[in-house]
């Protein structure tokens, strides 16, 4: 089993057909290389208890290259942290084709706080926020069964929990 690593580390745990979180067990192969998938069944869809956020990182096209080695740097070191902690993580791009998301949903604050300690997060994280043309932008969400503190805990403005470029700062709205 040699999975494409584009698809990241899911595709090889649906070689057997399994749902996956992902939603898709692969069932085979078309010709060309091109994976057939048959819908599965949600693992956990409603996240009720929980804290979200999108980040979204605004990428210099001049630098995308650089971001995109800086992102899997990240991956490669957070991977463990996301799947153990976290309810679900959507990374992508927005309709800007400029523009990289984050979307997800910890498990709790406190190990979120521990992953932005780390100092090979915060490494990765710069020469992220390095490749951009503006600060990284957050927006939180308050799940619909806690409270809000979670807005509190990050005030809109300037993040005093990310470290910041020597020209750039993440911006929570």
């Amino acid at each position: 089993m040699n999975p494409d690593p584009k698809i990241g580390a899911q595709a090889a745990a649906t070689e057997s057909g399994e749902p996956t979180d992902m939603g898709f067990a692969n069932v085979g192969t078309a010709p060309l290389g091109t994976r057939i998938f048959r819908r599965q069944k949600m693992a956990k869809g409603w996240f009720h208890n929980s804290n979200c956020f999108l980040a979204r990182y605004p990428v210099d096209p001049a630098r995308r290259e650089e971001f995109l080695s800086a992102l899997n740097d990240m991956f490669a070191f957070a991977e463990p942290w996301y799947e153990e902690h976290a309810h679900f993580a959507f990374h992508g791009w927005a309709r800007d084709p400029n523009t990289w998301v984050v979307i997800a949903a910890w498990k709790s604050e406190e190990i979120l706080e521990r992953l932005r300690k780390e100092p090979e997060f915060q490494k990765h994280s710069v020469r992220m926020l390095e490749c951009c043309t503006g600060p990284m932008i957050i927006e939180q969400f308050s799940g619909m069964k806690v409270d809000r503190s979670v807005f509190d805990l990050y005030p809109a403005g300037k993040s005093e929990v990310h470290l910041p470029t020597q020209s750039l700062g993440v911006e929570f709205v």
